[in-house]
């Protein structure tokens, strides 16, 4: 049995992936400050600031993961894993983000493998990954969520 595939639920399942994205990329670029200047180890009231704020990151991560189970059920989020909106500008927003954090992450790979050896007085290679994967989730989230509230924007009499 074909369900009809609403546009809007599609639009609200990849704004909703954004806001995950984007929770997820800032909580990982807490650890990765962490890793790499050692906040943790400060005095007290900068070790309990960061932890105030990773706990933050992970109640709102939790928070909008709780909160996709109704996506669940849809019989589109199977196909948008794969990037397969039925929606054509869902499908360029999503692409682009992908493109864009792809890019990136890229870029900065060579740029360890080039710099590698200095670079590894300066950041371990644990720090680096998490580094790349938060800067992959926040250029996806924020990309996103931007072009889609541009399109909301200009809908708007």
């Amino acid at each position: 049995m074909n369900k009809v595939i609403n546009p809007e639920q599609e639009h609200e399942y990849i704004l909703h992936n954004s806001r995950i994205s984007i929770s997820l990329g800032f909580g990982l670029a807490v650890l990765t400050t962490d890793q790499i200047f050692n906040l943790s180890d400060k005095s007290m009231l900068v070790s309990a600031s960061f932890y105030l704020i990773a706990a933050l990151f992970v109640i709102s991560t939790s928070y909008f993961l709780i909160k996709s189970n109704k996506f669940i059920k849809q019989s589109f989020s199977k196909n948008a894993w794969m990037g397969t909106y039925h929606d054509e500008f869902l499908n360029s927003v999503s692409l682009l983000g992908y493109k864009l954090s792809a890019l990136v992450m890229s870029l900065i790979a060579l740029l360890a493998m080039c710099f590698g050896d200095s670079l590894s007085d300066i950041v371990s290679l644990k720090a680096l990954g998490t580094a790349l994967v938060s800067l992959s989730f926040l250029i996806y989230g924020v990309v996103t969520y931007i072009k889609l509230h541009q399109d909301e924007d200009e809908e708007a009499p």
